[in-house]
């Protein structure tokens, strides 16, 4: 009725105001009812130094941050340019010392706790003012990176025309460093800014285009930890229950006769005789009481709290997309446990986090440093170049015994249909720095050849035909029973074309004419 007359004064007199309340029945009445204890399908957004706070105060927040980063280089990773074995060694060697995985590994971390990161590019095109877009035909060096934070990159200016390219997108970035050193310039308008050219934008949880419009900190997205602080915050409660549970599982009790009266004297002999009782244990290893008293244990039932507390381990392991093994730092329980399936499972969850997030990454750093006129190919692009993760599952040598030995036997096949040689196996196998079961075939190489062997069949140009073996015996007597002559025991004369590539014409028998 309230609600009526209420909507009756707003003149919404045809509204319905009805809801999913019942004030009788207490249901969905916050307060009353405790599903609605707190708000559903609701979020609510962190800053950067709350999420700054949860990160470093919580060894589950850090797994939730740096697990998936660190699995993704814990092994490295390498530049490969084919065909040229040193070129990509020198490459290697340039990304270690510019501390190229450091710099990415501490950038993927903030994005992740943050919502986002910014990776400055030290490329250098001579350019005095950073705000307009980078030449890549002038870089002259690339020196350095460094990543910062969302609210050390704030968005000056934004991409507002929707029938261009990167509508909705940052133009230009304000640096505000929030860490700065003794005699870093402390007026905002001394700050540089910087084209979004120079800077790879690393974006947290986005679920729609328009949100970094809206969010907290503008132009970036959500850390992890506004999807995961409660189930966090549920877990850590429910393990600190336990150890509250764990202090107080046997509690000591003693038993006095009188103990009311005792009391309401004050109470100091019922002091005196519990500090009697603990001297006694500590002297004599054993407590010592009246026969009218009784001294006891108190033990704290805990059935089903074991189970409790793997369903809550399950449960912030789906949140964090990792293997509830891996999470806690133990081996798989259980009856021919092996987690081998769970493992695989998130190796391929972190490969494909290579591909999308640090593949491309790495890629348009080295397509920089590689137009670095000063750098390893003096501003050369070379044509076939990538990069490469190693893989993070780790065989048995068992297995890789299994492994190479049916691979020798699918090389056998190969050789014998013809389809490999034996020196391109030995590359393939062999030639890297590790055994490959990748094989490696030069096709343009073939092309060429099936090519030269197509336009030597047009030409004639193909093998010789085997020569006709000689008859055997004496030659043939020469007319009229005579003995043969000089001229018919020399050699036979060349017949034109002879050992040219050519086919040779065919020669007419010896014999004396009529």
């Amino acid at each position: 009725m309230a609600l009526t007359q209420r909507a009756t004064k707003m003149g919404l007199s045809g509204a319905r105001v009805d809801d999913f309340r019942n004030f009788a029945t207490g249901i969905g009445v916050r307060g009353i009812d405790k599903r609605r204890g707190r708000q559903q399908w609701g979020y609510e957004e962190l800053t950067e130094i709350e999420c700054r706070f949860i990160w470093r105060g919580s060894d589950m927040a850090d797994r939730a941050v740096s697990k998936f980063v660190e699995e993704m280089f814990r092994e490295g990773f390498s530049y490969q340019v084919p065909g040229d074995k040193d070129l990509s060694e020198e490459l290697d060697m340039a990304a270690r010392e510019l501390g190229l995985q450091e710099q990415v590994i501490t950038a993927l971390k903030y994005m992740r706790a943050y919502g986002g990161c910014g990776i400055f590019l030290g490329a250098d095109d001579g350019a005095r003012d950073l705000s307009m877009p980078l030449r890549e035909d002038r870089i002259r060096s690339f020196d350095y990176l460094t990543p910062f934070t969302p609210m050390e990159l704030v968005p000056v200016t934004w991409y507002s025309d929707p029938l261009r390219p990167k509508f909705g997108t940052i133009e230009t970035y304000r640096l505000n460093p929030l860490d700065r050193p003794p005699g870093a310039a402390p007026d905002l308008f001394t700050l540089p800014v910087i084209h979004e050219s120079r800077i790879i934008p690393l974006q947290g949880v986005i679920v729609w285009r328009g949100q970094p419009l809206y969010n907290l900190h503008p132009g970036w997205g959500d850390s992890v930890f506004v999807r995961l602080r409660q189930v966090i915050a549920d877990f850590e409660q429910a393990w600190g229950g336990a150890g509250i549970l764990i202090s107080d599982f046997a509690v000591a009790t003693l038993k006095l006769k009188g103990l009311a009266e005792l009391m309401a004297a004050g109470g100091a002999s019922v002091e005196q005789r519990a500090q009697a009782i603990e001297d006694g244990r500590s002297v004599a290893r054993t407590t010592i009481i009246d026969a009218e008293e009784e001294f006891r244990r108190e033990t704290t039932t805990v059935t089903g709290l074991p189970e409790l507390l793997d369903r809550m381990s399950n449960r912030l392991a789906a949140a964090m997309d990792l293997p509830v093994s891996l999470m806690m730092g133990q081996e798989p329980a259980g009856l021919n446990a092996t987690g081998d399936s769970d493992i695989r499972w998130w190796y391929g969850t972190v490969g494909a986090q290579q591909r999308i997030r640090a593949k491309p990454l790495l890629e348009r750093i080295q397509r920089l440093r590689f137009l670095a006129r000063n750098g390893v190919t003096k501003g050369k692009l070379p044509e076939k170049w990538g990069v490469k993760f190693p893989s993070l599952w780790r065989p048995s040598e068992t297995e890789m015994a299994t492994v190479r030995l049916q691979q020798a036997q699918a090389d056998q096949i190969y050789l014998q249909n013809q389809v490999v040689t034996a020196a391109e196996i030995a590359r393939s196998r062999f030639g890297g720095g590790e055994y490959s079961v990748e094989t490696q075939v030069d096709l343009d190489l073939r092309n060429e050849l099936a090519d030269e062997g197509s336009e030597a069949d047009e030409l004639g140009l193909g093998e010789e035909p085997k020569p006709k073996p000689a008859p055997q015996g004496p030659p043939p007597p020469a007319a009229g029973g005579g003995a043969p002559t000089p001229a018919e025991d020399g050699p036979l004369p060349k017949v034109a074309g002879e050992n040219t590539g050519f086919p040779q014409q065919p020669q007419a028998k010896r014999g004396t004419t009529a």
